[in-house]
Order: structure tokens, then sequence, then C-alpha cells
């Protein structure tokens, strides 16, 4: 069986949470050859004895790497890591982690940054202790000519973990010269400085690429120019992210040569809670690097519309609510066209309801407009009911009378002149004045069967009459 050699170890003696740690190795074969070819199995432990990591590393020209990052609850103390090639062990290294209050983890800058663009700074702080940490950050990009400079201050939670990835703290090479910089990340709290150096090239690019915001009231869009000032087509990716929404997209598009292409790249904010989110945008060309910025977007709340109409009281009642809680929203202004080009404005009350007099038929146009809410509009449509003309009463109609009646009519009995009463008269009187009025009121009936036509009927009504 082949026996190895192993010599190297870790690159530093001290690590802290969520840095890499790595271990370079060299391993030889007993003749003393550069071993290649093999696996190693490496075996990480904490200092309670406890396997946290295990893993093959290849081995390639003699030289094999271990690398792994430490979580932010890594504990303080001595570590172990064991390497064996088949069952032979062939050494343990040792490190030591040590946890400081705050924990810097760097950007990764490219080298290379086209003239214009915005640095794109995203690093990352730990806070190890229980109680909350005010710190100060400052990123300085420098050569022997000029200095820029971009500072923030910030709240970093207990025992966690804040991306620096905001709108805050930026750095833009508008007006930098082209070579090299050096960029400074620094972060001071108290007494505790934390920084990272990093080397950037500002180029002048034949690709020259511009983000900007269109935002309305329902809906934002990125519109991103690229120009091409090269001889062969270039390839465009533009990604964003709303870091607090955990929401990213993407899209891709190709610029011909000597050409400049505008695209308009729509932002989904349907699926979004109200509120103001930061939008990281970055631009790559061919896959480099070529632009990045930060704009903000707003998503409103929105809200609903109920119209019930009144015609009877000629009004239509307007309720306006939330619509995630359907509370009702007070002081909502409702703007009101009417079908004669009449445009009125009202608010509504505590119960979001507001009144509209809806005296002239037509169609009508609602807006409903809130601090904090989308506007929102509606149309409803008012029918006034056709004007109803009364039947006209019949006119009164007078009894055509037989000539009996008629006889009866112009008889002493009913004489105007008639005046006296003698003794023994009044019985007749009386029996003749009956006889009268059964007369009027059977003439009134006879008016009504011959209407209708029905002589048969008026005949046997006559034979029922009994003679005087």
């Amino acid at each position: 069986m082949q026996q190895y050699t192993i010599t190297g170890g870790f690159t530093r003696e001290s690590y802290h949470p969520l840095e890499t740690i790595r271990c370079v190795m060299y391993v030889r074969t007993q003749a003393g050859e550069k071993a290649s070819g093999i696996l190693l199995l490496a075996a990480l432990y904490a200092p309670n004895g406890t396997m946290v990591d295990e893993r093959s590393v290849h081995v390639v020209l003699g030289e094999a790497i271990y690398m792994y990052r430490l979580p932010l609850s890594a504990p303080r103390g001595v570590w172990k890591l064991e390497v064996r090639a088949g069952s032979q062990l062939l050494a343990v290294y040792y490190f030591r982690v040590e946890i400081p209050p705050l924990i810097l983890v760097p950007p990764e800058l490219p080298y290379e940054i086209p003239l214009g663009s915005r640095l794109p700074l995203a690093f990352k702080i730990a806070n190890t202790v229980d109680e909350s940490i005010t710190a100060t950050i400052t990123v300085t990009a420098s050569n022997n000519k000029s200095a820029y400079t971009a500072q923030a201050t910030i709240t970093l939670p207990p025992r966690s973990i804040t991306a620096i990835d905001s709108p805050d703290i930026q750095l833009t090479t508008s007006n930098w010269s082209t070579g090299p910089y050096e960029v400074h990340v620094k972060v001071s709290a108290g007494n505790i400085t934390l920084s990272s150096m990093h080397r950037i090239l500002i180029v002048r690019s034949s690709i020259y690429t511009s983000i900007q915001l269109r935002s309305g009231a329902s809906s934002s869009q990125l519109l991103v120019k690229a120009s091409n000032q090269l001889a062969s087509p270039i390839d465009i990716e533009v990604a964003w992210s709303m870091p607090e929404a955990a929401v990213f997209g993407s899209k891709s598009f190709t610029v011909p040569p000597s050409t400049e292409v505008s695209e308009a790249i729509p932002l989904e904010t349907s699926a979004l809670a109200p509120g103001s989110y930061a939008v990281k945008v970055v631009v790559w060309a061919n896959g480099k690097y070529t632009n990045m910025t930060w704009v903000r977007i707003h998503v409103l709340r929105k809200l609903s519309i109920e119209v019930s109409l009144q015609p009877a009281r000629k009004l239509a009642k307007v309720r306006v609510y939330d619509s995630m809680t359907k509370a009702p929203i007070k002081g909502a202004e409702v703007t009101v066209r009417y079908p004669n080009g009449t445009v009125t404005t009202c608010y509504t009350d505590t119960r979001g309801i507001v009144y509209i007099a809806t005296s002239a038929a037509g169609m009508h146009n609602l807006t409903v407009s809130k601090s904090g809410y989308m506007p929102s509009t509606t149309v409803f449509s008012v029918v006034l009911p056709s004007p109803t003309v009364s039947p006209k009463p019949p006119s009164p109609t007078t009894p055509k009378l037989t000539p009996q009646m008629e006889q009866e009519k112009t008889s002493p009995l009913s004489s105007p002149s008639h005046t006296a009463t003698p003794e023994g008269e009044e019985e007749g009187i009386g029996a003749a004045a009956a006889i009268a009025a059964l007369a009027i009121a059977l003439a009134a009936i006879i008016t009504y069967l011959t209407r209708h036509r029905k002589r048969k009927v008026i005949e046997e009504v006559f034979k029922e009459i009994p003679e005087v």
C-alpha cells in the first residue's frame, strides 16, 4: 500500500465566524515525488469534539486545498482538522476561532469597472453580542490624484448579520479618471474598527449603459439603455432584486454593432405588500460587469369602490374601503364627472360613504384618490324612469228617463211650487218620494246595463217594478 507524507497547514492561526478557513497541504509519495490523482478525506471538528464537516479533497500535482466557511454560530476555541488517505492518518491541523463583537465580510469587487458606472458595493457586518451596535461605514476610493468618499450610519441588531447593500452608500465613477484605484471599506463602532482594501481599475469602455426608473401610480418599469461602439454585437443581461421582499428577476437582449438600444423592463409589484422597496439593478455586457444602481419604488395600497343607486331619492351611495382590510376609508376624494361634463368633488365620511346627486341620465365617471392609496376609477349609468300620465276620470252621465219616469218628474208631487200638505195625503207623498228615488237608482242601473248590451236583463228588471 502506497504511503504518503504531508506538510503545510492553515494560512492563519485564528479566524472569525463568517470567515473562510483555508488549509493548504503538500502531499508526496515515499519516494519524495509529488502525489497526484488521489483523494484525501478531511474532517473538521469543533472544540467540543463534534464533527461539523467532512469532504474529499483532490490532490493535484502534490497540492490539495481545504476551505470551509465558518458559520456565525461557530464557537470560540480550538478547532481540529484531520486528514486521511484511506485508513492512513496523514496529519492533524489546528486553528483558533475568536469572536469579536463585530465581524466584517468584505465586498467582492470586480477588478475592471467601466467609467461612469457605480461601484458594486455589497458586504456584510455581523453583530455577535446581545446588544444593538451603531456603526459608521466609510468607503473611500483614491489614487495619487484624487479621492472619493461615501459614508453611512446604521444600527446593527443583536446577534444578527446585516447586509450592507443599499442605496444609502454609493460611489459613482462618472467624474473619475481612468486608471488604478484603491478602495478602502471601514466600519467603526466605538473603539472597534474593521477594514478591508481592494484594488480596482477604472477603464473607458466601448459599451455604455444607463439605468432609469419610470414609476407610475399603478406600475413601475426599468428603462435600460445600452450603446455598443464595437464592431460586433453584444449580449446585455439585466438583473434586479428587492432584498426586502426576496423578489428577483432578469432579462437579456442583444445590441447590434454601432447601435443604441433602449429596453423597458416592467417590475411586477402586484404581489407585494404596500410599502417602499429598494431595487438593486446590475447590468452585464458579454458576461462582464458594466453598471449597477439602486432605485426605490413605492407600492401603494389599493382601494375599492362600491356604488349603490337610489332612484327614488335621485342619489348614488358611494362606499370606499381598503381592498385588503375591508376597512372604510375616511376623507377619500371622490371626483364625479356628470354626463353634461360638469365635475364635482366631495369626500367620504367616517364610514367611507358619500352621496352623489343623480338627477341627470347617462354615464357618470368616478375617480377616487387618497394619500397612500393607488387611485381608482369606475363608471355607472343612471336611467331615469319614464313620466306616467294619469287616466282621465270618466265624465258623469245623466240617466235616460223612460216616459213613465218623465211623467213622474212633472207630476205635482215633485213640483217645487207644491208647499201644502193636506191632512190624509202625507202617506201618499212619502210613498211617491220613495218610488222616485227607486226610479233614479234603476235608471243608473239601466244606463250601466245598456252599455253592456244586456237588453234581456233590462226587460226582466222592468217586469219586477211594481205599479204605483
